[in-house]
């Protein structure tokens, strides 16, 4: 493979393999411009990877729903994980566009590009390099904006981003986002972890009692590393008896368990009602999450700085959903479809 792509094994790490091969199955089932597969039949021949597909379409990175919610697609960013041939082919024809992409910025700064031209500078067949740019809108830093209907028109154009020059090479803005989100949150705790372990008792509480990772709950092995690099410096500015920060730290994790669960979609409070119509919590505790919400709003917008005898509220809180969204919740569901169904009477 010529694009060369820096951090695909670690990103693959983080994923799991099978999150890599329930990408794979999407993107081998995938047709048309954009390339997707309907949504409800899929899930329909793979009952199996429904959750799988949940958390994948829920963080989406890798993969995305169209706005109805009726299709699945890949999105640039799972190619490289994939490897296999095709997605090889259109991540070099990518990389082939983007080229082309700094010498006409070099030329024509913002003078808009037709989806024509750059299909016949990639030298390959029509339908390979239009599938080629959808994946490749997917990625943020190389288009300063476009027509209506691109790339599926080859009469629509796009506006070239300067910041084609600062990026060298395609898969750098690819490894751009895999550093966002899994290469810098795995060194963020790894290295937090070592300094908390090498921490000296007496110190003010964290959001974990323990220092040693070992011995945190349950649920926290069930994170992603973005979920635990964000608790563990919730759990640093605590020891360093800040109070702002770690209650924004909440109210960010707070939303994140929420669009893992529920996806994207509207503010904290469209999210919140759709997390509980989905089961995850009660009314009561809703309107319990809603509070240290409006906490963590507070200290975001209005400069609120909560007591000691308050932030320990919020933690209890935090700690509270995410034993029962992360342990209880999955047994739940286990226990519901091991339980026989009462027999209608005749």
């Amino acid at each position: 493979m010529n694009l060369l792509v820096p951090h695909i094994d670690e990103v693959k790490d983080s994923l799991g393999e099978a999150a890599v091969q329930v990408l794979s199955l999407v993107f081998d089932n995938s047709n048309g411009i954009p390339p997707s597969t309907p949504s409800a039949r899929f899930r329909a021949d793979h009952p199996e990877l429904m959750d799988r597909l949940d958390k994948l379409a829920g963080d989406g990175i890798f993969l995305k729903r169209d706005d109805s919610h009726t299709s699945y697609r890949v999105s640039a960013f799972a190619l490289p994980l994939i490897g296999s041939l095709h997605a090889t082919q259109l991540l070099e024809c990518m990389s082939t566009a983007y080229e082309y992409l700094k010498v006409y910025y070099k030329e024509h700064l913002r003078e808009p590009l037709s989806v024509r031209e750059l299909i016949k500078f990639s030298g390959q067949n029509s339908t390979l390099a239009q599938e080629a740019l959808c994946y490749m809108y997917d990625v943020d830093g190389w288009s300063a904006g476009s027509s209506h209907a691109f790339p599926t028109d080859s009469d629509s154009t796009v506006i070239i981003n300067e910041q084609v020059l600062t990026y060298t090479s395609f898969g750098n803005l690819l490894a751009r986002v895999y550093e966002w989100h899994y290469v810098n949150p795995k060194h963020k705790t790894t290295a937090t972890n070592n300094w908390i372990s090498s921490t000296s008792e007496g110190q003010s509480h964290g959001f974990f009692k323990e220092t040693n990772v070992s011995n945190y709950p349950a649920w926290y092995k069930e994170l992603d590393d973005k979920k635990k690099a964000l608790l563990i410096e919730i759990d640093s500015s605590l020891r360093n008896d800040l109070s702002a920060l770690p209650m924004m730290g909440m109210r960010a994790l707070l939303e994140s368990v929420m669009v893992e669960g529920v996806g994207e979609g509207g503010g904290f409070e469209a999210k919140l009602k759709r997390f509980e119509e989905n089961g995850y919590v009660t009314p009561q505790h809703a309107d319990v999450i809603r509070k240290v919400l409006d906490a963590g709003h507070a200290s975001m917008h209005r400069t609120y700085f909560p007591s000691a005898f308050d932030l320990n509220i919020c933690v209890e809180v935090v700690k509270h959903l995410m034993h029962g969204v992360y342990v209880l919740h999955p047994k739940v569901q286990g226990l519901a479809a091991n339980t026989p169904q009462r027999q209608k009477s005749q």
